[in-house]
């Protein structure tokens, strides 16, 4: 079975990436060697954009932006000092979800995430609400080059819209950043 949703996942997978200060200078193999070409092949990608709001905490900068032609809203931390290399970050990417429920676009999001990496730890999965809609929350940890990452996914679909909300930062500074998350999180609302 083709795995539709494939693009969210490949996008999140890219923009978490690309909060590392010298993430363009390694020489790693890329997620996804050509970026521009599989997202004009995934015409469903950017479906919900302009069909939500969030809300940046104090001192954090938010734009939406296209990023190899897919829609994304991105909230970073404020550089904390010449030593700091990684912007925390929330970012929401949308798609068609093709007629599946939250618990199915998880699944096949997070399935394609663990095609990606391999070395991925999921630490928790869980059944929320954001502002009234049923969601499915993923937290996990990953390593990609010297960053060990940790997430927070939040992953929903309303009006056959699929939406995924990302907290990303180096995991030793998770707790230190999760009242910024929480606060992007709740704030969080589908356009009705």
């Amino acid at each position: 079975m083709k795995n539709y949703f494939f693009s969210v996942a490949a996008i999140l997978i890219c923009v978490t990436f690309s909060s590392c200060k010298n993430a363009g200078q390694k020489k790693k193999k890329e997620p996804l060697a050509n970026m521009d070409e599989f997202v004009k092949s995934h015409p469903g990608l950017s479906a919900g954009a302009g069909t939500f709001s969030i809300t940046a905490p104090k001192g954090w900068i938010k734009k939406d932006t296209l990023i190899a032609g897919a829609n994304i809203t991105t909230i970073s931390s404020p550089i904390e000092g010449p030593e700091d290399n990684f912007k925390e970050n929330v970012n929401v990417v949308t798609e068609a979800a093709k007629g599946n429920d939250y618990n199915t676009y998880a699944e096949l999001n997070l399935k394609t995430i663990r095609s990606q990496m391999p070395d991925i730890n999921i630490i928790s999965q869980e059944d929320v609400q954001l502002n009234g809609v049923p969601a499915k929350a993923i937290i996990y940890t990953i390593k990609y080059g010297e960053y060990n990452l940790k997430n927070a996914v939040y992953l929903l679909v309303k009006n056959d819209l699929g939406y995924v909300v990302t907290c990303t930062s180096l995991r030793e500074k998770f707790n230190k950043f999760q009242p910024e998350f929480t606060a992007c999180v709740k704030s969080f609302k589908i356009n009705s």
